[in-house]
């Protein structure tokens, strides 16, 4: 794994931001398309884009984002509705500079990631409803991908990754893609470079030049597991049922269930892209907010280890062992709070013991990060073997997340 896919790959944790003119109508990114719309029907239900505005306070939302403990942001840069975020520079009457008052807003983004340190990657689609080129003259049309793309490259300093997204929508077509990522290549070195396998091939490789595999809306454990060299993995997924923001979706994943997955991503060594969809206003919801806040705070008080250059040890079904420079650390799922009295915590006073493999440090003691107590364990032969404690009352904090200090440290 060179050095590029290294750096992208130990990011970790990410925000997508999916946010454009669809974003209006507040029913989903695929508005224009679930509507069986046609591109005069679109527009007029926009009216005058002269009178529309796409306002986001990046500076505002980045700093959240750093707060909630991402690494990096997926901006989509354009979406498949044609819709331009930043100014093509006379490639397209339909981009930012044909709203009303507007700055560009891939220009403001970049910014504000540099100042807060987080890394910004640019998706960009490459199926394109709104472009007649793409179903009449395909040639003509990479052509203007290819410009679009390379305005990209060359007018906003340097780029983590760039997130490509809709060649699915033509699997048997001739895209041109070396030509695209060779661009990409020399104009952004250090770039990766992500082209979205889709729903219904994950995990799959593609050009040579692609360095990302992905796993849009999760995948199966057994699936991460599996080492795929030199190259990085990504799972990406919304917080609710829509990537773009959808005021009547109630369907939002719980606390438990991002920290869950946030977990067994990034323990098999793949990033988490989680997504969140902008209103009309540019701002994020409320709820959203709430999960990311929480989830952030997880992180901070007991996700850590995580971000940290790690080994995985084992995995014993949805627990893990992961070995950092100077601890081994354990997440125990599916623990219970424990009751207010021994006989119902956990339904039992005694849990099963758990047993990981391929122990070869000296452990000297094993602590509870969330309520420090001290765990007896048994190690010979590689194994460590312990039983687990239930959360004590007033605790649940989805992995029981113990601290085992090595011999010597």
């Amino acid at each position: 794994m060179n050095k590029r896919i290294e750096n992208y790959q130990n990011l970790k944790y990410g925000l997508f931001i999916h946010y454009g003119l669809y974003s209006f109508f507040e029913e989903g990114e695929w508005y224009w398309n679930m509507n069986k719309l046609s591109k005069s029907d679109f527009l007029e239900k926009l009216g005058n884009l002269k009178n529309l505005e796409l306002q986001v306070d990046f500076d505002s939302l980045i700093f959240k984002a750093k707060k909630w403990g991402f690494k990096y942001v997926v901006l989509t840069t354009r979406h498949h509705e044609g819709f331009s975020l930043y100014d093509t520079k006379g490639l397209s009457d339909f981009d930012i500079k044909s709203l009303k008052n507007q700055t560009d807003l891939v220009k403001d983004f970049v910014q504000a990631c540099r100042k807060y340190d987080i890394k910004p990657v640019l998706y960009h689609t490459t199926l394109d409803w709104y472009d007649d080129r793409f179903e009449k003259d395909f040639n003509a049309y990479l052509d203007y991908l290819y410009k679009s793309v390379e305005i990209l490259t060359k007018n906003y300093g340097e780029i983590a990754g760039f997130w490509f997204d809709g060649n699915w929508s033509k699997p048997d077509a001739d895209w041109n893609e070396t030509k695209l990522y060779q661009m990409i290549r020399q104009n952004q070195p250090n770039a990766v470079i992500v082209n979205n396998s889709g729903l219904n091939a994950k995990g799959a490789a593609g050009n040579e030049f692609l360095e990302v595999v992905t796993y849009e809306q999760g995948a199966l454990l057994e699936q991460l597991v599996e080492v795929q060299e030199n190259l990085a993995r990504e799972v990406c997924e919304t917080i609710n049922d829509h990537w773009g923001v959808a005021k009547l979706d109630y369907n939002f994943k719980s606390i438990q269930q991002v920290i869950t997955h946030l977990v067994n991503v990034v323990a098999n060594k793949a990033n988490y892209l989680l997504n969140i969809g902008l209103d009309k206003n540019g701002i994020v919801g409320n709820v959203e907010s709430q999960i990311l806040n929480m989830v952030g705070d997880w992180i901070d008080k007991f996700g850590k280890k995580l971000f940290e250059n790690f080994n995985l040890v084992d995995r014993v079904g949805e627990n893990y062992l992961i070995e950092t420079r100077d601890h081994y650390t354990i997440f125990l799922a599916n623990i219970k709070s424990g009751g207010h009295v021994d006989e119902i915590a956990y339904g039992s006073k005694e849990l099963k013991s758990i047993v990981f493999n391929n122990v070869t440090k000296k452990i000297k003691t094993m602590q509870g990060l969330d309520d420090k107590e001290i765990y007896e364990f048994d190690q010979k032969s590689q194994k460590l073997s312990f039983i687990p404690k239930s959360f004590k009352y007033g605790n649940n904090t989805i992995y029981k997340v113990i601290i085992c200090e090595k011999e010597g440290d």
